[in-house]
Formats: C-alpha cells, structure tokens, sequence
C-alpha cells in the first residue's frame, strides 16, 4: 500500500496536483485497489505535499523529483516534453542564422512563431537570444543523428535549457 502512494503522490505531482481524468474501466480499477481513497487523501493534502516535494528537491539539488529517481526506474514514455527539447546554439563562426533556419525547415520541422509554445515536429528562436534555438523533435535521438548541422558543429547544444 505504501507503494501505491509513492506512486499516487509522484503521479499528482508530475500533473501538477490536477486530478486524473478517468474513463469508467479506470473508475474500476481504482476502485478494486482502492486508489480513489488515496486520491481523496491526497488532494485534501496537496499543498502540504507540494510543499514537502519542494523542499526534498531544494534539499538534493534536483531540477526534478525524475532526477532523483535510480537511473533504473525512470521511464523513458514519461518524459516531460522540456526534457524532449532540444536547446542549442548557432556558432555564427561557421554558419548564418538563415542557413540554419532553411535547414531545419527543409528537414520537415515548422518554425513556430515565439509567443507559441513548441509542439512535436516544430522549433522557434529565443525571443531573448538571437543565436539560440528550442527544436523539439519527434525522436530525439535519430534527429540528432540525421541533421548535419550537429555533426558539422554548426548548432552546439546546450544542456538543461527549457523553453
């Protein structure tokens, strides 16, 4: 049981303490393992836990509650859409901020506008940062292997940047 609300209290905050919207066989399930009862005791102490999360992240230096998880248990399709984004910079020594630009759209990503937050298969430029850029691709890793720019070292990327 002690198990479950680990889990249920992660859950809570990875969605930001909203409450889990449930379709009927999920009312079910929770219902067979008692989860809903947790959830109830859990929304009553949200600010409390929010606050406890708060100050255990603070106290280990973690961007995240994921990062202090065992390299082990953390799961890959949970990842938040930040940790997907790739940040990075244009070395203006050997490329434009155009040739860059063209690049990427020929490649099949759209240039979101700044104001717009990124969706997969998009990328936009800081609104601060003439030279730096948010990409967020549909698979990271092959995007990284495929585009030219990185292997010529015209983008450089920049670690633990969210948008």
């Amino acid at each position: 049981m002690t198990l479950l609300v680990w889990l249920m209290s992660f859950d809570y905050y990875r969605n930001k303490f909203k409450p889990r919207k449930l379709d009927e066989k999920e009312i079910l399930s929770f219902n067979k393992l008692q989860l809903i009862e947790i959830a109830d005791i859990l929304k009553e102490i949200q600010i409390q836990l929010a606050a406890s999360f708060s100050k255990f992240r603070i106290k280990h230096c973690a961007l995240s509650l994921s990062d202090m998880l065992p390299r082990h248990l953390r799961n890959e399709r949970f990842k938040k859409s930040s940790e997907t984004v790739i940040s990075c910079w244009i070395n203006t020594f050997l490329t434009s901020t155009e040739n860059v630009l063209t690049v990427l759209s020929k490649s099949g990503l759209t240039q979101m506008k700044n104001s717009e937050d990124l969706i997969p298969e998009t990328f936009k430029t800081d609104h601060l940062l003439p030279y730096f850029i948010h990409i967020y691709p549909k698979e990271k890793s092959e995007f990284l292997k495929k585009i030219p720019l990185f292997q010529k070292h015209l983008l450089i990327l920049q670690n633990n940047m969210v948008p």
